[in-house]
C-alpha cells in the first residue's frame, strides 16, 4: 500500500518539481515506488510460514 501511495503522489506532485520537464513523471514515481516496497519489506519481521517450515530468512 505505501508503494501505490508513494507512486501516486509522485505522479501528482512531478509537475512542481523545477527540472520536471527534463525526466518523465513515470520513471521517478516508479524509483522511489520500489523503494518504498523494498523498504517495506525489509523493515517487516518474518512470515509465519516461514517459521513454522524452519527457512532461516
Amino acid at each position: 500500500m505505501a508503494s501505490l501511495l508513494t507512486g501516486f503522489t509522485v505522479l501528482l506532485c512531478w509537475d512542481l518539481v523545477p527540472f520536471s520537464d527534463a525526466v518523465h513523471e513515470v520513471f521517478p514515481a516508479m524509483a522511489l515506488s520500489l523503494a518504498a516496497y523494498v523498504a517495506c519489506g525489509l523493515a517487516a519481521p518474518p512470515l509465519a510460514a516461514a517459521r513454522r517450515l524452519d527457512i532461516k530468512l
